[in-house]
């Protein structure tokens, strides 16, 4: 019970700034009742690639950190198959990946670990953006990518200036009047996600050029 109590004290003095920590606005950790707790933060310590959420009933938990505050606090949480996870609207899974913004809420168990009731992934940024394919591995790409796909890098350039560069197109992008065929030279209008570090492509529509043509 008193490492319990500790590591809510901890958390209290790093959300009143004391102790020398300093948080971005979007960093929170805050002890609640009981043994309840709740952080904001970045998820590390998961395997390369990511996990898939939510959990399958039968998979085992898997033990990760989340970090928040300056200098850096890595809080352990046991994410389970019970865990709710909050993902987009009509997705039914999402890869949780090191360098995901995170909201958790749950209970510190005997271990000192906060065992999770809920995750919620944060969207650290989020632009849309109205480009031209400049350059696909292949030349083409079928979307929406299936299930268990890799990742794809895609190059684009911005309408407006003709700057380019990369962002990432994954099984979890969602595809506006899909399935069609991307290919290089297309005009394209997306919403990015700066997910693990990167910016992904979370919504894409392929836009009409004689639409354009007749402006």
């Amino acid at each position: 019970m008193r490492s319990k109590q500790m590591l809510k004290t901890v958390l209290m003095l790093v959300v009143l700034g004391l102790g020398g920590f300093a948080l971005p606005d979007w960093v929170a950790a805050h002890g609640g009742h009981d043994n309840d707790g709740e952080i904001k933060g970045v998820a590390a310590g998961l395997p390369d690639g990511g996990i898939s959420v939510p959990l399958a009933v039968d998979a085992d938990p898997v033990e990760f950190q989340v970090t928040f505050g300056s200098p850096s606090i890595a809080f352990p949480v046991i994410l389970t198959s019970a865990t709710l996870v909050e993902i987009d609207e009509g997705l039914l899974s999402a890869t949780l990946s090191n360098g995901d913004a995170v909201e958790v809420k749950g209970s510190i168990n005997p271990d000192g670990k906060l065992l999770l009731d809920e995750l919620k992934l944060e969207d650290f940024l989020e632009v849309e953006i109205d480009a031209f394919i400049t350059s696909i591995p292949g030349g083409t790409l079928a979307l929406p990518l299936a299930p268990g796909s890799p990742a794809v890098s895609v190059q684009f350039a911005l309408v407006v200036s003709g700057t380019t560069f990369s962002m990432t197109i994954t099984p979890e992008t969602q595809v506006k009047e899909g399935p069609f065929l991307l290919t290089e030279g297309a005009r394209v209008e997306f919403d990015a996600l700066l997910r693990n570090g990167e910016l992904q492509v979370h919504k894409i529509e392929l836009e009409d050029e004689e639409e354009f043509e007749h402006d």
